[in-house]
């Protein structure tokens, strides 16, 4: 290969997760099979022990029901991170965990079960088989997390994991203020960087200058065998699935594709019948946490229940959005502030509703009035908007769409208050607004769930 430039720099192929963790996607997935096939063997290992039914007539009698359970089950598993192949690296921790969300997803659905009354029309679903088959699951699940635990240790899973570094890198070619710092945030991914690795696994183009013709014309060439090219933004897509303000420019916006949301009044629309049935299914279900929640406000310190704000909108519109007040009375009289860690002016009960993000419910009445989507960017105060957009380009891109009780931002940055902070947020907002999906939205609400389940809010 010829040498591209002096600024050229190799690093290995991008994974979503430190080297250490070994391949995370494949042991995702074979913990995912892994349980999946330990439902059917604990149901059919009952079901023979105590009936003697055979396994293949369980192929036989398909039971919605009972599949749903097993669905939710796995979701709960899901949502509690248990598909996460960093914590199957502490023994002790993968055990702990696993029989803690086994416990909370096994008590959710033998409630969801014995309410229906639904084991009565339908046998396999009997209570003895219910409770026999939740007590084999678990050890299942445990037994399939220490295989990966072993395989990532021993030494043919770690000659497995150097390989996959050793055989996938990525050409770098520029070195802009932008290209140093993707070097720098791949550094952070991974602590064994080799210089001789093979074959070439994709080129990032990370200098706005126009290249020399042999640059360009190598380049051609590795397209041609197949190797994917990508301008940094699109790196950034594919590793961090964020956009960083700083590295897009008006032609980015205008030729880039997707932003179907922006530009597609079908998806708005579909969008808009989603969060009018999911507002409503929500309101309807947490209307008794929603009255708990209010005389706990009432009760814990002086104050009016609501707490209103104005925010910025569609559009840059303002709206007025509610939550349960979870400050002191008057804690902004001296203007407005951004919320900080161990805030002084957040109430005991308020700490309580902003980690559960109970706090946010009322907000349901902005999406159902039409305001906000359930699903976007988070509002922020103009106050702040003001000083942002001025320091931050593309800032207001964010408002390009409704703004949500949740989203892309909120699930995959932890909370700050800082200009930066608000940058990096940026940068997720802006590739939720490119890359909307349906699926996309599930997986929001997903994550969303594991942060109230788990009081990551704040």
């Amino acid at each position: 290969m010829n040498p591209m430039s002096a600024n050229t720099t190799y690093f290995p192929k991008k994974l979503t997760l430190p080297t250490q963790f070994a391949i995370p996607r494949t042991v995702a997935a074979f913990l995912f099979v892994a349980d999946l096939a330990g439902v059917f063997f604990s149901v059919g290992f009952v079901l023979w022990m105590q009936f003697n039914v055979p396994i293949e007539q369980l192929n036989q009698q398909f039971n919605p029901f009972a599949s749903g359970i097993v669905l939710s089950g796995l979701i709960g598993l899901y949502i509690f991170d248990a598909y996460r192949s960093q914590l199957q690296i502490a023994i002790v921790w993968t055990r702990l965990r696993t029989i803690i969300i086994l416990i909370i997803v096994s008590a959710f659905s033998t409630v969801l079960i014995y309410l229906s009354n639904i084991w009565e029309a339908n046998w396999q679903l009997n209570q003895g088989i219910l409770l026999a088959s939740l007590g084999i699951f678990p050890l299942w699940a445990v037994l399939g997390r220490l295989i990966a635990v072993i395989y990532m240790r021993a030494p043919f899973g770690k000659v497995a994991m150097k390989t996959l570094l050793n055989s996938n890198r990525w050409l770098i070619v520029g070195a802009s203020q932008g290209a140093n710092q993707f070097k720098k945030d791949l550094a952070e991914l991974y602590p064994l960087l080799e210089s001789n690795a093979r074959p070439l696994s994709g080129v990032v183009v990370a200098t706005q200058a126009p290249l020399a013709g042999e640059e360009l014309q190598t380049l051609v060439n590795y397209r041609l065998q197949g190797v994917p090219i990508y301008e940094l933004p699109e790196a950034y897509e594919q590793i961090w699935y964020k956009v960083p303000p700083n590295l897009v420019n008006d032609n980015w916006f205008v030729f880039t594709k997707a932003f179907k949301l922006n530009s597609s009044q079908f998806h708005q629309n579909c969008k808009r019948v989603v969060d009018i049935i999911a507002a409503s299914v929500l309101l309807a279900v947490l209307s008794p946490l929603m009255v708990l929640a209010a005389v706990a406000v009432k009760l814990n310190s002086p104050g009016s229940l609501l707490y209103s704000q104005v925010r910025s909108g569609y559009n840059g519109e303002t709206l007025r959005v509610y939550k349960f007040r979870s400050m002191y009375q008057d804690a902004e009289r001296l203007g407005a502030q951004w919320a900080m860690e161990h805030d002084p002016r957040v109430t005991p009960v308020g700490r309580w509703l902003r980690a559960t993000r109970i706090d946010e419910l009322p907000q349901l009445w902005n999406v159902l009035n039409g305001e906000m989507s359930l699903i976007g960017p988070r509002p922020e105060r103009p106050e702040f908007d003001i000083k942002l957009a001025e320091v931050i380009p593309y800032y207001k891109m964010r408002y390009s769409i409704k703004p949500g009780i949740t989203g892309w931002a909120q699930v995959m940055y932890p909370y700050g208050a800082s200009v930066d902070d608000a940058r990096q947020k940026l940068s997720y907002d802006l590739y939720y607004i490119k890359h909307y999906s349906f699926a996309l939205d599930l997986v929001i609400a997903l994550k969303t769930i594991r942060v109230v389940l788990l009081g990551k809010g704040r």
